[in-house]
C-alpha cells in the first residue's frame, strides 16, 4: 500500500512539472511575439541648397482713412465782402525790355569707345529657380537652422571658391555665343571627398552642361564640411552659371 502511494506521489509531481514548463513556455512565446520589430531603414542625407531665395514683396500697408470732412451748410448765404478803395498807382518810368539770353552751343558728343565682351562663369551668382522642390528645399533649409550658421556659411563660401577655380569656360561655347545655368547636386563625406554627382537641371547646352561635371571631377576632393552638419554623407546643391558679359 505504500508502494502505490509513493508511486502516485511521483506521478503526480511529474506531471506538475511538465504542466508548468509547458505553461513557461507558452507564456515567454507570446511575449516574444508581442515585441515590435526594430526598424532598418536608414536615415536620409542631408540636403544643402546654395540656389538663393527669391526675394518677395511686401505686401501694401493699407492707409488709415482721414478724418471726416465737416458738411457745409448749403442754406446759409456767403457774406459779401466790402470793396477796396481804388488806390492811384505811382507812374513808371519807360523800361526797355532785356535782350534774350542766348544758349550755349551744346557740346559735341565724343565717339564711343570700342564694345568689348567678356565671358565669365559663376557659381555663387546664378538666379533662383525650381530646381528643387520647394518642399525639398524647406526641409534643407530647416535642418540647417539648428547648426552653427557661421561655420556652414564659411564651408559654402570656401566650397563655391574651390570650385571656381577649377571652372573653365568651353571655347567653342563662348565662340557660339552658348549661355546658361547647370545645376548639380554632389554627395559630400566627412573628409571632403565626392561620392557621386549628377546634373538635376541642364543649361539647355550639352557643352555647358559636360563643362559643368568636369569642374565637379576636377575639384574632387573638396572642402569637408564642419561636424555640425549631420547626417553624413550632405548633399549639395550647386548653380553653375555660364554667362557672357559684355562692357560698353
Amino acid at each position: 500500500m505504500n508502494g502505490c502511494h509513493r508511486g502516485w506521489v511521483r506521478w503526480a509531481g511529474g506531471f506538475a512539472a511538465a504542466l508548468a514548463l509547458h505553461t513557461a513556455a507558452i507564456g515567454a512565446s507570446l511575449y516574444w511575439a508581442r515585441l515590435p520589430d526594430t526598424p532598418t531603414t536608414p536615415m536620409p542625407a542631408l540636403l544643402v541648397d546654395m540656389t538663393p531665395e527669391p526675394k518677395t514683396a511686401a505686401p501694401p500697408t493699407d492707409l488709415p482713412p482721414g478724418p471726416p470732412q465737416p458738411a457745409q451748410d448749403a442754406a446759409r448765404p456767403k457774406p459779401r465782402p466790402k470793396p477796396k478803395p481804388e488806390q492811384p498807382k505811382p507812374p513808371h518810368p519807360d523800361v526797355e525790355p532785356l535782350p534774350a539770353p542766348v544758349p550755349d552751343p551744346a557740346p559735341a558728343e565724343t565717339p564711343e569707345a570700342d564694345n568689348a565682351h567678356e565671358s565669365e562663369a559663376s557659381l555663387a551668382s546664378a538666379p533662383p529657380s525650381a530646381a528643387l522642390p520647394s518642399a525639398e528645399q524647406a526641409a534643407g533649409r530647416q535642418a540647417l537652422s539648428g547648426i552653427g550658421k557661421t561655420r556652414v556659411s564659411n564651408w559654402q563660401g570656401a566650397l563655391l571658391a574651390h570650385l571656381e577655380r577649377h571652372r573653365r569656360y568651353p571655347r567653342e561655347a563662348e565662340r557660339a555665343g552658348l549661355q546658361g545655368t547647370v545645376y548639380v547636386r554632389i554627395s559630400v563625406d566627412r573628409q571632403g571627398n565626392l561620392l557621386g554627382w549628377r546634373i538635376t537641371r541642364g543649361s539647355g547646352h550639352d557643352l555647358l552642361d559636360e563643362a559643368a561635371l568636369a569642374t565637379v571631377q576636377r575639384a574632387n576632393p573638396v572642402p569637408p564640411p564642419p561636424p555640425d552638419i549631420t547626417p553624413m554623407p550632405v548633399e549639395v546643391m550647386i548653380p553653375v552659371d555660364f554667362s557672357i558679359r559684355r562692357k560698353w
